[in-house]
Order: structure tokens, then sequence, then C-alpha cells
């Protein structure tokens, strides 16, 4: 799925499942196409929800709660019982549950911390990042290590240790990377090019594209989709813009 800053959420599709989970101002829910069947499984008192996350395995739900003071309630929330199983203070929006769903990235504490989603308590805060970084996200084969863009983008495990920096933090206005499913690379958008940065040489390469450039998403390990007013491909081993589908 798409790494989004803030604003509208995408929705979370788990693998397998037929529902879609989303999260429509101060409420989440989940919708089934084929039955056109709503749930709403979460409704706050506040203004909006400011993020959402799920499991992998579809179980549990994310949800951050926008509060009056810009700062979010970190909720954890139970699919098949619509409970909820335990809450955190100080949130900023910005989730991501690990390839596993055993831990959480959170935006918190004006800074980043990692959640123990079982017992919901923090293991571990990292102080480097003075500022809540807008996005983030885990390598789908590696476990503990994930990308990140704060003050700078960098490739780092759960520990805090630096892996490797990263060039995508450079491109202004870019609200979005995502990994490779093989974990290979990640994607990035730019104003007229998708950038994209291989993990294991740590060289970066630009696909030029006929237009300004939205949000960025691996279909696959080969290729990249990406979404603003239309809907376009690019080849990453021809290192080429391949068309674009109109969506009116």
């Amino acid at each position: 799925h798409f790494v989004r800053a803030g604003g509208l959420m995408p929705p979370k599709i788990p693998k397998g499942d037929s529902g879609i989970v989303f999260a429509d101002g101060s409420s989440v829910g989940e919708w089934y196409p084929e039955s056109n069947v709503v749930n709403i499984m979460a409704k706050y008192s506040s203004v909006q929800t400011a993020g959402i996350d799920i499991t992998p395995d579809g179980t549990l739900i994310a949800a951050a709660e926008l509060m009056q003071n810009d700062s979010a309630v970190l909720h954890l929330i139970s699919r098949a019982s619509h409970a909820n199983l335990w809450t955190l203070p100080d949130s900023y929006g910005v989730i991501r549950f690990s390839p596993d769903g055993k831990l959480l990235l959170a935006a918190m504490n004006r800074s980043l911390v990692l959640i123990d989603v079982a017992k919901g308590s923090i293991i571990h805060h990292y102080a480097e990042f003075i500022n809540p970084p807008a996005i983030f996200a885990w390598n789908p084969v590696k476990p503990g290590e994930f990308a990140i863009v704060a003050d700078d983008g960098r490739i780092m495990d759960t520990s805090g240790r630096l892996i490797a920096t990263a060039p995508f933090d450079a491109v202004i206005g870019a609200n979005c990377f995502d990994y490779s499913p093989d974990g290979s690379m990640i994607a990035w958008p730019g104003y007229s090019q998708v950038g994209v940065y291989r993990v294991s040489d740590g060289k970066t390469f630009y696909i030029d594209a006929p237009f300004g450039v939205g949000e960025v998403a691996f279909l696959n390990n080969d290729t990249i989709v990406e979404a603003a007013e239309n809907v376009s491909l690019f080849s990453v081993s021809q290192k080429k813009y391949l068309g674009t589908l109109s969506c009116g």
C-alpha cells in the first residue's frame, strides 16, 4: 500500500481478505464490496482519524484519533470483536505494523517509538529524531529493518543501528515511498521522475515521466505503479515509462 504523510488515508487490504479497512472522518470501518456491507468498528468523538494501519493477517487495526492540540491518541482495535485493546497518548498519526504484526512503529512523543503490539508498551524510543517522522516503511523480507524520512533519509534496524543513508529525503514534496516485494529497492516520487534506490549497493537511478508524479508503489519487483490524476506504470529493468491509464 502507499505510505502517506497525512491527509486522507488510503484503504488497507489485508492479504487474502475480501474486506477493505478504511478511516472516514472520526470512524474506522470495513467494507465488503461483493455484498456492499459496511461495519463500523470504532467511532471517536474527535474531528477525524489521523492514521490507520492493519496487521498483515488482518486481525488488528491501529488507529490514531486526532485531538484538538494536533496530537493524537493511538488505539489498537480487534477486527473480530471491535474491542479497543489498548490506548497510548501523544501519537502523531503515522503508524506502521511490522511484516509479522508483532511490532508497531509510530510517530509519537515528538519522535519515533517502537511498540510491542501484544503488550501495548513502548520498547524503544529513537531519541535521535527531534521531530515526528512523516514517512517510514518496513523492509518486507528483512525482519527488524526499516527505511525512514525524518531529518534525513536512512535505513536502520529496530535497535537504532544505522544501516545506510539514502537519498529519498532530498526529493522536495515527496510524501511517500515503497519497498519492492523482495526488499531490494525503494521507490519514491519526484516532480517529473520516479526515483529508485537499490538497497544492495546503495545506487540510485531515475525514471523520467512525461508529467508530474504523485504517489508510487511497487506492483511487483519490476513494475512501479504511480497514482495522481491518472494511473501510470514504469518498468524498473527497462528504466522507462510504460504508459498511462486515464481515470477520467
